[in-house]
């Protein structure tokens, strides 16, 4: 179960660092974002691994009325 809590952990860090880049971009898309997971919305977070080594994280917005709405989008190649 250690595991499965660190991966949470680990996902609310992602959560709060593409949040934390949108509020220093895009201002007012921060207060939209907050309006609409406090309206219901939640976000998701997928992560991506190839056994070629190459990885992706993508945080997403899901919006109350079903619609997603992509915030971040992170890939890179992992050395080892």
């Amino acid at each position: 179960m250690s595991h499965v809590r660190s991966l949470l952990e680990a996902t609310q860090a992602v959560i709060n660092e593409a949040l934390a880049q949108v509020r220093q971009d895009e201002p007012e898309a921060a207060g939209e974002i907050l309006a609409a997971s406090k309206a219901g919305g939640f976000f998701r977070v997928t992560t991506c691994v190839s056994t070629a080594g190459m990885c992706e994280v993508n945080v997403s917005l899901v919006l109350p009325q079903g619609q997603t709405v992509s915030l971040a989008n992170l890939a890179f190649a992992r050395t080892h």
